[in-house]
């Protein structure tokens, strides 16, 4: 079995001036769990294996397929894996603009946590988002958490606008951690990151919204404030900020 396995996704709905189908490479040892997670969409997604073979599936189809699919899904070989995935020493965050393969990961993951909330946002809308979020030096722009042995476990989002309130801004989203690896401490080192990298491009105050009413109380723990409440697509949330030079 091959050290990585390459995964395209494809939405459906897809235009052609629009490259909808993204390569991501991830580890071997995290597909199992990946295809896991998969399973859940509601939407059609076109996985396409390394090995030469294609196939699409509805959720059923590859629900009902996880353990198949993870053998067709695994490529034999590894021309083309990129090695910057392979373990360090130590955890480590990283752009995805430095390891742009993985956009269709951040997508899935962001469609997969928050598509409830937005249902027309689907996953080739997001995979087109998170591509123009492959940046450094300018917003908008995502980091993502490695683990010691180059998992990609977690990310967290710097952007102009979330869905409200245009006057403020920028805004911190898509702060996610893979369910298995929470309460470790993760998701605090990427907001961390998220706003040390504001304060590093000038910027005096970061916002975010959230529509889980248990998560304010977790970012107040980490320095923010409650400022107020809004809607965004029809669902009440609770707007942050926190001052970065305070």
């Amino acid at each position: 079995m091959a050290d990585g396995s390459k995964v395209f996704f494809q939405g459906a709905g897809c235009q052609q001036d629009f490259p909808c189908s993204v390569e991501t490479s991830i580890p071997t040892q995290s597909f199992n769990l990946f295809a896991q997670q998969l399973s859940q969409t509601s939407s059609k997604v076109c996985v396409i294996a390394n090995n030469g073979g294609d196939r699409c599936m509805t959720e059923a189809d590859l629900t009902d397929s996880i353990e198949p699919g993870v053998q067709w899904s695994i490529s034999s070989r590894q021309d083309g894996y990129d090695k910057s995935l392979n373990g360090s020493d130590e955890a480590r965050i990283v752009y995805l603009s430095e390891l742009s393969q993985l956009v269709g990961l951040c997508a899935w993951w962001a469609f997969k946590t928050w598509g409830k909330y937005n249902p027309s946002y689907n996953l080739t809308k997001r995979i087109e988002s998170f591509a123009q979020h492959c940046n450094c030096d300018r917003i908008p722009l995502t980091v993502l958490y490695l683990n010691e042995e180059g998992l990609p476990l977690g990310m967290a989002s710097l952007r102009d606008n979330d869905g409200i309130r245009p006057d403020l801004g920028p805004w911190l989203g898509s702060v996610y951690v893979d369910t298995l690896y929470r309460g470790r401490g993760i998701g605090s080192r990427l907001v961390r990151e998220i706003q040390n990298i504001a304060r590093q491009l000038g910027y005096e105050r970061v916002y975010l919204l959230t529509y889980e009413e248990t998560i304010p109380l977790w970012y107040s723990r980490l320095g923010w404030r409650e400022i107020g409440k809004d809607s965004c697509h029809g669902n009440p949330v609770m707007v942050m900020q926190i001052d970065l030079f305070e």
